[in-house]
């Protein structure tokens, strides 16, 4: 005999459906072991290239992982995997080389997921955007800012100078040191005298602790995306730069 529910009922069903809470995969667990190096890359702003140098630094070290925490839509890994391999849990997972690659299958711009379990034997870096309020209220993101080498990427206008500056001046609010910020774009020496000049004065400290990095834009990398294609040269030696700055395991460069 068919069951027959009440009405109010099957509308209580049907939003609870449309918000989530039928939902029956399970409960991500999110650990990392005291010795796992974690490395969380920030964009000065949207745009700014963090993808592509979190991948240049994954790419350095000898086993890393790679996390992309932007929606599926925003993503820019979706073409640089070598071997696909499915869905687990909610995120999309890739191999390039040595790197795993991992970004979301959802396309929810106000939370990010807790992703897949790791092992304690590789590099965790991450690709945490632009928005430190997002950060600040994912619990494991907050997690990992306390104990993460942070990078900050930005580009060489002047624009993108000084919200890199206000990004160090939240960061250092929050009592968050900075290891590196690269800049993508000309030489310094290259610099118009107006781009020198936005320099504030926590970038000009960082500065002179060796700390402020620049590479050459690519103009088919800019134009192409990340794809299967090897890194530009001079992003691979400016991962490997870092990567060495920050003294993690590396994968010497063929």
């Amino acid at each position: 005999m068919t069951q027959v529910y009440p009405l109010d009922e099957v509308r209580a069903a049907a939003k609870a459906l449309r918000e989530g809470q039928f939902k029956q995969a399970a409960k991500q667990t999110w650990s990392l072991s005291s010795a796992t190096r974690v490395v969380l890359v920030l964009g000065a702003e949207g745009g700014s290239g963090a993808t592509t140098v979190a991948l240049a630094i994954a790419q350095a070290t000898s086993s890393a992982r790679l996390i992309e925490c932007c929606a599926q839509g925003d993503s820019g890994l979706v073409a640089a995997g070598l071997a696909e391999l499915g869905e687990t849990a909610g995120w999309l997972r890739a191999d390039r080389d040595s790197v795993r690659l991992d970004r979301r299958a959802d396309n929810n711009p106000f939370a990010v997921p807790t992703p897949l379990a790791a092992s304690g034997d590789e590099t965790v870096v991450v690709d945490a955007g632009h928005d430190l309020d997002v950060v600040s209220q994912t619990p494991w993101l907050r997690e990992l800012l306390e104990r993460a080498d942070v990078i900050l990427v930005s580009r060489a206008t002047i624009p993108g100078l000084r919200r890199l500056e206000a990004k160090l001046a939240t960061l250092d609010a929050l009592g968050r040191p900075v290891a590196a910020a690269l800049i993508i774009g000309p030489a310094r020496k290259r610099w118009p005298k107006d781009l020198g000049f936005t320099l504030g004065r926590l970038t000009r400290d960082l500065d002179a602790d060796g700390g402020l990095l620049t590479v050459a834009q690519d103009p088919s990398l800019a134009y192409h995306g990340l794809d299967t294609s090897p890194l530009p040269g001079d992003l691979q030696k400016a991962g490997e730069q870092i990567a060495r700055q920050l003294q993690l395991p590396t994968n010497p460069r063929k």
